[in-house]
C-alpha cells in the first residue's frame, strides 16, 4: 500500500511509536526492495521528480466536488476552480490561504493520530490503527470518494464497540453520511457557504473519527492476585 500511496508511509512512524518493531522491519524491507526495483527500472531521478509531482498536487489540490478533503472543501467554498466539471489536464489554481489551511489541518490531524491514542489505554489496538488509516486518507489534499472504501471494515469493527457503549445512533449517523451519494447537493454548487454540503461525506468521516477517539479512550481495569502476572479478571472502568 505504501508503494502505491506514499502517505501511508507515515504508518512506519506509527509502528515505531507503538514499538511494533517486527511490523516496522517488514514494512521497511518491502519499501526498500520496492524502491530499489523502481530505481533499477526507471532510475533514481524519476523517483525524486515524483516528489515534485506530490508537492505540486499538495499546493493546488482539486476543486471538483468528489474531492472529499479539507482542501476540496476550501477550494469550493472560495470558488477556486471548477466545481462540477472534471478537468483532466489541470488542477485548481494555487491559493495561499487554501494551501495554509490544508497544511495546518493535515499536520494537526496526523500529529493527533500519532500522539493522542498513546495517552490512552488502547495504543496499538485495531481502533488506534483505524484512526491512523482514516487520518492519512482525509489529511491528503486530494481524496476521491472511492478512497473512503477503507471505511467499510472499520464500520464492521465498530459495530460491537457501539453496541456495548450504546452509541449505535452515533455510528449509524456516520455510516449514513459516508455510504450514500449526496450528488443532489450539487445544486448548491454556486451558493456561498451552502455549497459546503457538497462535502457532507467529509462531515460523516469526521463524525466517525470522533467516535474512534471516544472508543480509543475506553480504559479497562485489571485485577491481579498476589502472584505476579496471574490475571484474575478485567472489565470496563465506570
Amino acid at each position: 500500500m505504501c508503494l502505491i500511496k506514499p502517505q501511508y508511509g507515515l504508518f512506519l512512524i506509527w509502528l515505531a511509536l507503538r514499538r511494533k518493531f517486527r511490523a516496522l522491519a517488514a514494512g521497511g524491507i518491502v519499501l526498500t526492495i520496492g524502491c530499489a526495483i523502481v530505481a533499477v527500472v526507471f532510475g533514481w531521478r524519476e523517483q525524486l521528480r515524483y516528489l515534485d509531482v506530490l508537492t505540486f498536487m499538495g499546493r493546488h489540490g482539486e476543486s471538483y466536488w468528489p474531492n472529499e478533503s479539507i482542501n476540496g472543501l476550501m477550494n469550493r467554498l472560495l470558488f477556486n476552480g471548477p466545481n462540477l466539471q472534471w478537468q483532466p489536464h489541470s488542477f485548481a489554481p494555487y491559493n495561499g490561504l487554501i494551501y495554509a489551511v490544508t497544511v495546518f489541518t493535515s499536520a494537526g490531524l496526523i500529529i493527533s493520530a500519532l500522539v493522542l491514542p498513546m495517552l490512552r489505554s488502547r495504543t496499538g489496538s485495531p481502533v488506534d490503527f483505524s484512526i491512523m488509516a482514516i487520518t492519512l486518507t482525509v489529511a491528503s489534499p486530494i481524496t476521491w470518494e472511492h478512497h473512503y472504501g477503507i471505511l467499510l471494515p472499520i464500520f464492521a469493527l465498530l459495530v460491537a464497540e457501539a453496541s456495548r457503549e450504546r452509541r449505535l445512533g452515533w455510528l449509524a449517523a456516520a455510516y449514513v453520511l459516508c455510504s450514500n451519494s449526496w450528488s443532489p447537493f450539487n445544486a448548491l454548487a454556486g451558493t456561498p457557504v451552502l455549497n459546503a454540503l457538497q462535502s457532507i461525506r467529509l462531515f460523516g468521516v469526521f463524525l466517525l473519527i470522533g467516535f474512534l477517539y471516544k472508543n480509543c479512550g475506553a480504559r479497562r481495569v485489571v485485577l491481579r492476585n498476589r502472584e505476579p502476572g496471574h490475571l484474575l479478571t478485567s472489565f470496563p472502568a465506570a
